[in-house]
């Protein structure tokens, strides 16, 4: 199978992941490993010998947190996409390097819909969204998919711990 990686833009990661609160979140930006591996940034302003404690993460390759999964969104949800973009609750709360470092709350409609879709609907909604067009023909709806139930996992663990779901994206 193909990884998530070979299916959306080479050279960007995009770890999604749980924290508390925005702030809590943010701080990951200086993460050279990302949330699943805390490494500070030397430049960074959390200068520790041990560093913080990885996140609950789920590994998404190159698939972007605004467009991708606003089609996402759309596909889950039915709302416009239009809206979706327009969405006040998903929010860019960190950045460095120019926009090559992000921390991305998502849409709270995205995190509920992710929350409560069973893996049936996930793996069905996989398939027009791998067929969008941006994933240039390269994603494997089967794999998308399973990456898609993972997130739906942590999705409900959020929601049950009064957490968000956000991304870490790296250029």
């Amino acid at each position: 199978m193909a990884s998530a990686a070979t299916v959306a833009t080479v050279g960007v990661l995009c770890d999604y992941f749980t924290a508390p609160s925005d702030e809590a979140a943010a701080v990951t930006i200086d993460w050279d490993g990302g949330p699943s591996r805390p490494d500070v940034a030397k430049r960074g302003p959390l200068r520790r010998s041990k560093g913080p404690e990885p996140l609950p993460t789920v590994d998404l390759g190159g698939v972007e947190p605004t467009v991708q999964m606003g089609t996402l969104d759309e596909i889950l949800t039915g709302t416009p996409f239009e809206e979706v973009l327009a969405d006040a609750t998903a929010a860019i709360i960190a950045e460095r390097d120019g926009g090559e470092r992000l921390v991305v709350r998502l849409s709270t409609r995205l995190q509920t819909a992710l929350a409560a879709a069973d893996p049936d609907r996930l793996r069905e909604a996989a398939v027009p969204w791998a067929a969008t067009d941006e994933f240039f023909g390269q994603a494997d709806p089967e794999e998308l998919g399973e990456r898609l139930v993972e997130l739906s996992t942590l999705a409900r663990v959020a929601e049950s711990q009064g957490q968000r779901l956000y991304c870490w994206l790296c250029v």
